[in-house]
């Protein structure tokens, strides 16, 4: 990863800072969330697939739940455009051909996710069909995929430049 300019720090550092904080207030919500039925939480909604999964959630997390999963689903839309501003800058700043590639495979996540909350907005106010379902089910899918290569790809990156930055540490020592 190459030193990014200073106003590209400032978008890590105050996309990093949204991520977290949205984040953190998303994973404070997921345990109401998690029961024998939805062990994943939200999760286990947006990979519910079919109207009849989607309604057994719903039921097993009562009034009380779909509060909570309604918050979630609201707090997602300002976490999604702050990972996807950090991740997409990191992409940016790493070095490699691949950087552009796996942008795009950001940005394709976020709206991915953004496509899938708006299904599931639709499933919490009690639009149980199945294309809705399906929707959030494999947009959801596809975000997962890319943020899991994607998030792999940053890694390696990573690696390689703290790899480089030591390297250079140890030699201008020796030296």
């Amino acid at each position: 990863m190459d030193d990014p300019h200073p106003s590209q720090k400032n978008r890590i550092a105050f996309s990093l800072a949204a991520t977290v904080l949205f984040g953190g207030l998303i994973f404070w919500i997921h345990p109401h969330l998690q029961n024998d039925i939805a062990p994943w939480g939200f999760v286990s909604f947006e990979l519910a697939k079919n109207p009849f999964r989607a309604e057994l959630i719903l039921n097993s997390w009562g009034r009380e739940g779909q509060f909570w999963a309604t918050w979630s689903l609201i707090l997602d839309f300002p976490f999604l455009v702050a990972y996807t501003v950090l991740l997409c800058a990191l992409s940016r700043g790493a070095d490699s051909d691949l950087k552009h590639l796996f942008t795009v495979g950001f940005l394709i996540a976020g709206m991915c996710d953004a496509v899938e909350n708006f299904a599931l907005g639709f499933v919490l106010g009690g639009w149980l069909y199945p294309q809705l379902t399906a929707a959030a089910y494999y947009f959801a899918s596809l975000k997962f995929l890319l943020l899991v290569t994607g998030g792999g790809f940053l890694l390696t990156r990573l690696m390689r430049f703290l790899h480089i930055r030591i390297t250079r540490e140890a030699t201008a020592k020796s030296n």
